[in-house]
């Protein structure tokens, strides 16, 4: 479940829901819907969860961990310890055998797509989050309803990048353009390498990617804010 985005989908989309179940074992992410999504009913682990002991669920909707499938990763597949989690959204669909169902997954090796396909079967919708946002992130959707792509829109990441500085930041020892890990010489000094890209559009910053940065500083490199030649 994350931090329950799902939540906020279907309250955009103007969908009521009467009950929420979550399934979710990260701390910080069960947090933050805590705090969101209040009344979300926890169910813990997902290996765990009995459709015996659910009501009956009109949607499942997920996204199995795509550390095996992504091809920025090992490509492990579906093998994948985590990402063979997968085939525990197959079951529950099967068991408690909802009136609709949704998945997002990353895009992965073709095989490991039609596996999956296979499993659900359901071929998946191709949607590129450039269409209606700043960033170039393509995910595949499965469901058992039709999937319309959504209507472009021109979105830029000028658009959404801020001159000031956060107040809390500001006043803080922090420097938020830093990258964690790329010290120098063992000290907590840090420097980050600006480089130019597209304007218009930029890459999804993730686990994987760290140095995948957006900022509005000029191409260079820079030292506790001071540019370096």
């Amino acid at each position: 479940d994350g931090i329950s985005c799902g939540q906020l989908a279907l309250r955009r989309a103007g969908i009521e829901v009467e009950n929420y179940y979550a399934s979710e074992i990260d701390k910080k992410a069960i947090e933050v819907t805590k705090r969101n999504f209040p009344n979300t009913i926890h169910l813990g682990d997902v290996t765990k969860i009995k459709a015996e002991d659910l009501p009956e669920i009109d949607l499942i909707i997920g996204g199995s961990p795509c550390q095996g499938i992504s091809l920025a990763g090992l490509v492990k597949g579906l093998n994948d310890e985590r990402s063979s989690l997968f085939y525990r959204f197959v079951e529950l669909v099967e068991e408690c055998k909802p009136k609709y169902w949704f998945l997002e997954n990353v895009v992965g090796g073709s095989q490991t797509t039609l596996v999956m396909s296979q499993a659900l079967g359901s071929y998946p919708t191709l949607v590129d989050s450039k269409l209606v946002s700043p960033q170039i992130r393509k995910r595949l959707y499965w469901s058992n309803f039709e999937l319309a792509t959504p209507n472009p829109k021109k979105t830029h990441i000028l658009d959404i990048l801020e001159d000031k500085m956060i107040e809390e930041v500001e006043h803080s020892r922090l420097y938020p353009a830093a990258i964690r890990g790329r010290k120098i010489d063992g000290k907590n000094q840090q420097v980050l390498e600006v480089r130019g890209i597209d304007v218009n559009k930029t890459n999804c910053i993730t686990s994987v990617y760290k140095d995948s940065v957006v900022t509005n500083l000029k191409p260079g490199r820079y030292l506790n804010g001071l540019s370096q030649p």
